[in-house]
């Protein structure tokens, strides 16, 4: 049995309080009956709980134990110690496992938030930070056995520390060149994938729909700079049952392609270029935007964590979809 996990997405799951005492519980082989009574729980709250450790192999089947005609199966927790190091989106990770969790709980009294990135003033700010150590408060003197069981993740801290401001622009005519960085980042996200040339892989036949003769209806792109600098962009185009890319649902759906340069990523800015490219995508009256994504690709958490949903999966890749 491994002494320390260091993966974020282990840990997002991780962060529910029922989770991290059934790993706890299971540190020696026992089946589910067996946590909940250590637990004191009705065996039923814990199965999506037990299945959501063993996806990302927080515990493990070791056996099984026939009691009559039963069968249960026994768990055994593969770590004794969690630990995580990681960039902003990584934490955001977490959030928005909190805020699924929200979601499924199914009251009609829970309102759920996603991550937010903005400018904030330091009054707003300070008073943002008291609402939050009072939420706190009344979290540490509530009475477990009293009243819903409720979660409650969050995240204040300022991401700039002293760096220029991130600014959001439309992309002009002469800027295809950031559009076609974003098409190259996109199917060069692998390391170990062997490329050709930059301008072979920008102008080929599966890429070239993307940007050639950028500018007709529909098209729409934005860049992200930073102290005049270009660090990102985004766009989204138009297609046809004809002539479209991976990502392609119908021609009323424009699909997107986003990419942050190597050295800016894990700073809230993807998250700012998605957004600006919604706003203008709702300003033109779209419905829903699509996007393709490979199926390891680490963008494809940023894309769940802002309300896209996979729709459809190959070995092209997966393709996902929100709803404006």
């Amino acid at each position: 049995m491994s002494e320390q996990h260091s993966d974020v997405i282990a840990l997002a799951v991780l962060r529910h309080p029922t989770r991290m005492r059934i790993v706890a519980a299971s540190q020696n082989p026992v089946t589910v009956e067996e946590i909940a009574g250590q637990l004191g729980m009705p065996v039923t709250r814990l199965y999506h709980h037990v299945d959501r450790l063993r996806s990302v192999g927080l515990i493990e089947i070791v056996g099984e134990r026939k009691e009559g005609t039963a069968v249960s199966s026994v768990f055994r927790a593969t770590v004794t110690d969690l630990a995580a190091k990681g960039s902003f989106d990584d934490v955001g990770l977490v959030l928005e496992d909190a805020r699924r969790d929200a979601i499924s709980s199914q009251q009609s009294d829970v309102r759920a938030f996603g991550r937010t990135v903005a400018t904030l003033p330091r009054a707003a700010a300070e008073r943002l930070a008291a609402m939050i150590e009072e939420a706190v408060q009344a979290f540490r003197e509530a009475d477990e056995d009293e009243g819903d069981l409720f979660t409650f993740t969050y995240l204040l801290a300022p991401l700039a520390g002293g760096q220029p401001p991130l600014v959001v622009r439309a992309v002009r005519a002469d800027e295809v060149g950031h559009l076609q960085q974003v098409l190259y980042d996109a199917v060069s996200w692998d390391p170990h994938r062997v490329l050709p040339a930059y301008e072979i892989v920008v102008n080929h036949p599966q890429l070239l729909p993307y940007h050639q003769g950028w500018g007709r209806h529909g098209d729409h792109g934005v860049v992200a700079e930073l102290d005049g600098e270009v660090v990102g962009a985004a766009f989204f185009r138009l297609f046809t049952e004809d002539d479209h890319g991976h990502g392609f649902i119908d021609d009323s759906t424009p699909e997107l392609a986003i990419a942050v340069w190597d050295g800016h990523r894990g700073r809230g800015i993807g998250s700012r270029l998605l957004a600006a490219l919604e706003e203008a995508a709702r300003g033109a009256g779209i419905a829903r935007l699509s996007l393709s994504v490979d199926n390891e690709n680490p963008a494809r958490r940023l894309y769940l964590r802002s309300g896209y949903e996979p729709v459809a999966s190959d070995e092209g890749g997966v393709r996902m979809v929100k709803e404006l």
